[in-house]
């Protein structure tokens, strides 16, 4: 994620401050969605936002893995993007999508002129039950 956060800073001129907190190592697949969730969404704030600066931020609880990206970009209707049939907001619906496989939810707070706040919730026990579940149907 520092790679990550580094290249696109030094890719298009964004300030982006990475803040980790209670990390301890996630599955290799959590990881690998955590990672490209992050992907989609700078490429959403490079593409779209107008954004100078970026905070991305992952924490993890008993309960939780949590990973937001906020910007101070232009914002957006948050509505007309998930209801549009023109092909935008694709990235978002991916996203969404990324995160069902998980158990796990997304919340977006934006508005046009203020800026966006994506929040990716995974509950680490789902993550658990899931691992149960494979383990029983690959018997």
């Amino acid at each position: 994620m520092e790679t990550l956060t580094s290249r696109i800073s030094a890719r298009y001129g964004i300030q982006v401050s990475l803040q980790v907190a209670n990390y301890l190592r996630f599955p290799a697949d959590v990881e690998i969605a955590i990672y490209r969730i992050a992907q989609e969404s700078f490429n959403n704030v490079a593409k779209h936002s107008h954004a100078t600066t970026v905070l991305v931020r992952i924490d993890q609880d008993e309960e939780n893995i949590d990973f937001s990206i906020h910007d101070n970009g232009v914002g957006f209707d948050t509505t007309r993007v998930f209801s549009s049939s023109n092909g935008s907001g694709l990235g978002l619906i991916g996203i969404r999508e990324r995160l069902q496989d998980f158990r796990g939810t997304l919340h977006i707070d934006s508005a046009p002129g203020r800026g966006s706040t994506l929040t990716a919730t995974i509950p680490l026990m789902s993550q658990k039950a899931l691992l149960r579940e494979t383990n029983f149907l690959a018997r």
